[in-house]
Formats: structure tokens, sequence, C-alpha cells
């Protein structure tokens, strides 16, 4: 008996059986809404679950009220230019590019008809879609036949039995998708024009924890140099409870888990207290200032007192989260991550029945992309990292919470290397999360028009790169600081301004200066310095000390003579590229690089 279940797994584990639906009717159970409570009462019928949600989402998104205010947009925005090509006519390629780039598996909506269907069939369907998509720029299309959905309740929390602890999801007829897919795309070329540059949504090449490490260096940076600072977060009641649709569509934005930075002064408080008033006034977006938090820092009691008072809002102190990610003084501890290593663990609790085959998969595709948010922003400590592979290895090996090193069948270490390699490609997620940060260190040294990144630059990056941390330095600059040798070992750089480049460290010519010339690199009177600021008035004037040996001298000629025909460009940042396995600096092919998998194997 103890080996039939095994038997059954590998016979009937990934086919299309009764064994195979009963094990998945598991997880199917328990995404059902079993019971709802309302105002005390507990309720099993479905008509009646139906008419509780029903009453509760049309009061939220119903509109309570109209604003009677308005704000001059164009007056706070100067208006765009050069949009003409989002006017222009939908075109065939456009049209089946969209078609293509949608991703499979995904749930249909009410017409049934998934991605994989319009992919296959694009051809044939194209004639009706065209005619559809001219039908809109026209604006002669009429949706009222597919412009409904399926909506299903999806829990936020694991014990939800009231309606406000489900979340709804709508399943939406395949045409109003396709056609918002192809608007939001035309939109995409155009979105910088439209948005402050200070905002890091909808931007192609921004991440939202780039609001994250803005605020963590801001937030130390006040606590180094010992100035007040108020830290507000606040919460608003449900984004839809109150909101005023009018406002909503002029404005398009809400501001749910905003994070204000201001100095720690009375007259501060008072003037933002004041701009939030008009804010809901104008837009029925309530604030709910008893769940909001404020952080004073190096406020006098006395003050702090005061500006809880203007505000109205309770005080606590660092770390707090935003985000979903701790904003913190220190760097990231074990105890600030165990709400993620925790949500790991949560969510491979409902997937235990699967074969190893489908545990694989689970891992590859879902629980190891868990932490790439977290790890983004922040170096994850060992214990922490250890932590999450040990819940993985007993997952994948046994189907169990924790498992004994005996039952492990390979070595974590060879599991961890790609399939080409003789492991089975599960992610390294120390070298991933190493990834993640040089990444992060480049858009610092290369990115101009990133807010974050000329940030650091204009603080930190000036005439010298340097590469030890001071006292004075943040935990967070400290972060991305240690990640520039490493970016300066594996990358080399196509030379513009020399701003950001190493004159002796980085590899902006086929060597390291401090290899090829290492005893004129030993006269440096500035081994970090940057490459501009080594050239002035059209020459090269290197920064060296006096009385050069006559290695040294002879050196400096030849170092002279190479640099005869290059020169900055002022007009131009500096840029850099992977020596291995390709040039663009992603996550994937930094990856790639720290774990050496793009290496080829030896035949025979």
């Amino acid at each position: 008996m103890e080996k039939k279940g095994p038997i059954r797994f590998c016979t009937l584990g990934d086919e299309n059986t009764k064994f195979y639906h009963t094990v998945a009717s598991v997880n199917r159970q328990k995404n059902s809404i079993r019971l709802l409570i309302d105002n005390g009462v507990e309720f099993y019928d479905n008509s009646q679950k139906l008419t509780i949600a029903t009453s509760f989402f049309r009061q939220i998104f119903s509109e309570s009220s109209s604003s009677d205010r308005d704000f001059a947009l164009s007056q706070l925005y100067p208006q765009p230019e050069n949009l003409q090509d989002l006017c222009l006519p939908f075109t065939r390629e456009e049209i089946t590019k969209v078609i293509h780039s949608a991703p499979n598996n995904k749930s249909s909506g009410p017409d049934g008809f998934t991605n994989e269907f319009y992919k296959k069939f694009v051809n044939k369907l194209l004639p009706d879609l065209q005619a559809i998509f001219q039908d809109l720029f026209n604006n002669s299309i009429d949706l009222s036949g597919v412009n409904h959905s399926y909506i299903t309740l999806l829990p936020k929390i694991a014990t939800a039995v009231q309606i406000k602890d489900f979340r709804p999801i709508s399943l939406l007829h395949s045409v109003p998708k396709l056609i918002s897919k192809t608007i939001t795309i035309r939109l995409q070329k155009e979105i910088p024009k439209l948005i402050d540059p200070m905002q890091s949504g909808f931007i192609k090449g921004r991440s939202i924890t780039e609001n994250l490490i803005f605020a963590s260096e801001l937030v130390q940076s006040a606590l180094k140099n010992k100035k007040p600072m108020l830290v507000l977060k606040l919460d608003f009641y449900k984004a839809f409870d109150t909101v005023s649709w009018d406002a909503l569509f002029r404005v398009l934005e809400t501001r749910d888990g905003t994070l204000i930075l201001l100095k720690g002064e009375t007259d501060q408080a008072t003037a933002l207290k004041e701009i939030l008033d008009s804010f809901t006034r104008f837009s029925g977006l309530q604030i709910n200032y008893h769940k909001s938090t404020l952080v004073p820092i190096h406020l006098a009691e006395e003050s702090k007192e005061m500006v809880t008072q203007i505000l109205q809002c309770p005080t606590s102190s660092l770390p707090c989260s935003y985000l979903g990610l701790p904003l913190s003084t220190t760097k990231s501890t074990h105890n600030m991550l165990l709400p993620v290593i925790s949500k790991v663990d949560k969510y491979l609790a409902g997937w235990m029945p699967l074969s190893k085959g489908g545990r694989l998969t689970m891992i590859n595709s879902i629980i190891s992309a868990i932490p790439t948010y977290y790890m983004s922003c922040c170096i994850w400590p060992e214990k922490s990292i250890e932590a999450i592979d040990k819940i993985k290895r007993a997952f994948l090996w046994q189907g169990e919470k924790s498992i004994k090193g005996g039952h492990c069948l390979v070595a974590w270490k060879t599991v961890l290397l790609q399939k080409q390699q003789g492991g089975l490609g599960i992610r390294d997620l120390r070298a991933h999360n190493t990834a993640l940060i040089l990444k992060l260190a480049n858009r610092v040294l290369t990115d101009s028009n990133d807010p974050m990144a000329k940030w650091f630059r204009q603080k930190y990056l000036q005439s010298t790169i340097q590469l030890k941390p001071r006292n004075n330095d943040t935990p967070t600059w400290k972060l991305i600081l240690s990640h520039f040798q490493i970016l300066s070992s594996v990358a080399q750089v196509k030379l513009g301004n020399g701003r950001t480049t190493l004159f002796w460290k980085d590899q902006w010519m086929p060597q390291h200066l401090e290899y090829t010339y290492p005893v004129l690199f030993s006269f440096a009177i500035n081994k970090e310095c940057a490459v501009e600021s080594q050239f002035s008035h059209n020459t090269w004037q290197l920064q060296l000390h006096p009385n050069l040996s006559y290695q040294a001298e002879t050196e400096l000629q030849a170092l002279l003579q190479n640099l005869q025909t290059i020169s900055p460009s002022p007009e131009t940042a500096d840029t850099r590229e992977l020596l291995y396995p390709k040039p663009l600096i992603s996550t994937a092919n930094a990856y790639r690089l720290l774990t050496f998998s793009w290496i080829p194997l030896e035949s025979g």
C-alpha cells in the first residue's frame, strides 16, 4: 500500500484521468466560497451569496458624490506635441502583432475564445477584426453586445468569509481585450510625453521598486545628517468607495498606499493637510487617517505632538512596510524578510500532491519568481536564501514542508545548474539577487533620464567615483556601490562623456589600464578618478605624482600614444555592455554570466 500512491502518480498523475481530477479538486474546493458572513449572519445558499456580493460591489462601483471642483491640468502639465500617430487608422500588421504577443494559458471570457484560438486562426479572423477596428477608428462601433464579463472573486486572506475580504477579477470578452491591448501599445510609445518623469508607473523600463529605493535613500540621508523629516504613509478607503468618477476620468490617477516625505516642520504639515483635504473634495477619494501612519524622524516631542494633531493619524517608527517591502534605515535582515518566506511556504501548501515533474515546473515557473520583486532593491542575507531553498528542496523531493538529507536524490548545488549542465535549472537565488542589483547599478551609471539615477549621480558621483564606502554613505548607496566593482569586472564601457567611467579601473580601453600600466597606476594621485577628470582643453592631462620612475615614464608615453585618437564626447552618456554572453545588461544575461550557464559543455 505504501508504494501504491507513488505508482499511481507515475502512471496517472500527469494524465487526464479520474485520479488526476481527484487531486486537482482539492485546490478547487479551496477556491470555492462555502459561506459568507454578512452582519453576523452566515449564508450558505448560492443565491443569497450572489445577492450579498452584487449589493456590495454595486455600492463600491457607484459614484456617491460628484465633484464641483476642477484642476487646470493644462497649467500643471505641458501640452504634449507630435501625437498624430495615435490618430492613424489601425493596420493589419498592428493587429497581428498584438495577437501574437498575447500570453497563452489565460482564462477565456464569456465568448470562450482563448489567445491560442486567435493565434491559430489569425489569417481567417483578420478580415473581420480589421472591420471591427475600422468601425472603432470611425467612431461607429457598437460594443454593447460584447461589453460584459464574467466576474470571479479571489480571497485576499486565507480565512475570507466576508465579502470585503474578496477581490473581484473580470474575465472580459476577447474583442474588447484585443482593442484595449492595441490602444495600450500605441499609448506606450507616447506615454513618456504625458507622464511626469518622477512617476515610475506606465513607463517602459521603469519599476515600482524605484520608489522604495528613492524613499529609502531620502530617509536614510535624513537620519545620517540628523535632519528633521516626516514620513507619511497614506491609507485610502477602498479605491472606489467614494470616488467621483467625473474627477477620476479627468485625472486618471488614484494613490493607494502613497508615501509622502516632507520636512519636519509644522507649517509643512499644515500645508500638506490642506492639499490632501482639497484633493479629497475634488476626487471624492477619502483618506483613512486612522489607518495612515506618520513616522517622525529627528523631531522634538513637542513638534511630534503638533504634527500628529495636524495630520490626525497615529505615529510609528521604522522599519515600516511600503509597497510590500520593508522601508528601513539599515540593510535588510532575515526578520524583515520573514513575510516573504512565509508567502512561499503558504503558496506551496496547496500543491503538495503534484508529481515530481509538476513540482519542478511549479518551482521554476512560480516559486522562484516570488522573491524577485523583493530582491530587486536589497541584498538578501544568506539565512533568508537558505530558508527558501530549504522549502523548495523539501517540496521538490518529497512534496512536504521539511525533508531529511537522505531523501534528497542530488546535491542542491547540482540541482541549481542549468539542464544542459546536468542540473534541473532551478534558479540560484544568490546569483539572481546579484544580477538584479547589477542591473540597478548599471542604471545609476548610465541612465541619463531616470530621476533616481540622476539623484545618485548628483549626490555621489562627481569627479570621483568613490568605490570604498564612506561613513556618511547610506545603506542604499553602499549596496549599489558594492556592485560597481562587480560590474567593472564583467562589463566594458562605450565611452561617452566619461563622467561615470573609472579611468584606471573600468574597461573602456581594450584592457583595464591599472593592469596594462601597473607602474604608472601606482603614481596616480586618485586611483578612482573619472575619465572626464583626466581630459581638459582637448588634451589628456593625467593627474600623477611627480618624479616618475623610468618604467612609469615609459608606460606614460605608451598610454598617451594609445589615447591620441580617443576623446570624451561631452553630449553623450557612457554606456556599458556585458563581456559575455550577450552585450545587453539585463537580469537574465547577468544571471547567465554569473552562473557560467553560457559556457557550452565539451562533447565527447
